[in-house]
């Protein structure tokens, strides 16, 4: 692929990893909105929005973690072993 071809790529999955770090912070927003218009009942709705706010928020974040490595993976054609043993050298217990 060419330079220009791999920058354009690049640009594009960066852009798109900031829109969905931007969007992220309006679904806080809203959610807080929510609640806060439903005044007294805001207790009735205080579970369903934070699930709400959390779901959401956490998918912004998988997907802004997936533009930014496909963005910082486009055009490359090797693979550094040394730090792949080391961010998988620990085993979580579960």
């Amino acid at each position: 692929m060419s330079a220009q071809a791999a920058a354009q790529i690049k640009n594009r999955f960066n852009d798109l990893s900031a829109e969905f770090h931007n969007t992220r912070a309006s679904i806080v927003s809203r959610a807080s909105g929510v609640t806060a218009a439903c005044g007294e009942f805001s207790g009735s709705v205080a579970d369903g929005s934070d699930t709400f706010e959390i779901s959401w928020r956490e998918t912004f974040d998988a997907c802004r973690t997936a533009a930014a490595v496909i963005a910082g993976n486009t055009n490359t054609f090797e693979v550094e072993l040394d730090r792949l043993d080391q961010d998988y050298g620990h085993t979580p217990t579960l």
